[in-house]
This record gives C-alpha cells, sequence and structure tokens, in this order.
C-alpha cells in the first residue's frame, strides 16, 4: 500500500472568520475537542503540498507542474532523504499570491502536521521534527530550504470561548484551525 496520499481538507472552526463558500466547517467542533488540549495555528493562504521521501505533491496528487511546484520538487529532492521511508510532511505552499499578499514571510513553506504511515503525528513530534531539520539545513548554509511552522495562536485546554478570544490579522491569513496536541 503507498503512502502517499492528499491530506484531509480541515474544516473551519464554526466562528473563524476569513473562512470562503468552498470551505467545509466543522459541525462537531465542541464534541471533537471536548477535555482535550489543543493548539490553534494561523490558517496560511497557500497551496496544501505534501513532501515524503522520494515524492512529493500538491492537494490534489496529480496536479499540474508550475512555478511554485517546482520550487518544491527542488526542496523535496534536497530534504527528502531526511524523511524516515513512510513520513509525511504536510505544508502549505505560500510563494504563489493567492487571495492574501505576503510581504514578510519566514519561508514559502510552512510545516503544520507529520504523518507516518496511516498516523498523524503530535504537534510536539512536528515541531521536534521541523527544528531538528532547519537546524541542519542552516549548517548546510542553505536558508532557501528553510521550512517554517505557522503562528501558534493558542495552546491548552479547548474551551467553547476560545474562539471569540483569538486575534489574528484578516490581511495576513484565512483564519485559524485548531487541531489536537
Amino acid at each position: 500500500m503507498s503512502d502517499i496520499r492528499k491530506h484531509p481538507r480541515t474544516p473551519h472552526h464554526p466562528l473563524s472568520l476569513g473562512k470562503g463558500s468552498d470551505d467545509k466547517t466543522s459541525k462537531t467542533v465542541d464534541a471533537d475537542f471536548y477535555s482535550r488540549e489543543v493548539v490553534v495555528l494561523e490558517k496560511m493562504d497557500g497551496e496544501n503540498t505534501n513532501l515524503y521521501r522520494h515524492a512529493w505533491h500538491a492537494r490534489a496528487i496529480d496536479s499540474p507542474t508550475t512555478v511554485w511546484r517546482e520550487r518544491v520538487a527542488r526542496r523535496q529532492s534536497a530534504i527528502g532523504g531526511y524523511l524516515e521511508p513512510h513520513e509525511c510532511l504536510h505544508c502549505e505552499n505560500v510563494w504563489a499570491q493567492h487571495s492574501i499578499r505576503y510581504d514578510a514571510l519566514q519561508s514559502d513553506l510552512y510545516a503544520f502536521r507529520m504523518r507516518n504511515g496511516q498516523y498523524m503525528q503530535t504537534w510536539d513530534h512536528t515541531v521536534e521534527r521541523i527544528n531538528g531539520r532547519n537546524d541542519m539545513i542552516m549548517d548546510w548554509e542553505m536558508p532557501e530550504l528553510f521550512i517554517a511552522i505557522p503562528k501558534v495562536l493558542y495552546r491548552g485546554p479547548y474551551k467553547p470561548e476560545l474562539a471569540m478570544q483569538l486575534e489574528f490579522n484578516p490581511n495576513m491569513s484565512e483564519g485559524w484551525v485548531m487541531s489536537n496536541v
């Protein structure tokens, strides 16, 4: 069985600003996160991209080649060998302008989760792997291979009122996404 598969769409929280008419909205958010530790990330406006040891793809596995995807292909060829055989790094490719123009990004690729085979890894594991890989990249003095981590807006126990307390700039992000830690 192939480990190559597209990342599922992440439903927006019902109160997350910045969702478009084609975005899915969670109808069970309180039940999904009740009594769990969550991490809330700034949602970047780009193209879902998945990196593997020997391959990569945009959200659609058979997406056509574009200039911004060629950049991802070069990055994957340089760092893919540092991913374990069944690992997948789920990212947002923000090189091309979509609805938001970014001027001061840390990178054009933002990693938001790792998967090993069928299993999503914890947030802490994802951050540890990305930071370790980025340390190696800086040792190589190749900052163009750096992969950023989205801004963490909140980490802690889920609270229904959390959505009303989050702040973000709608000119710089699509809103926010929440997941289990």
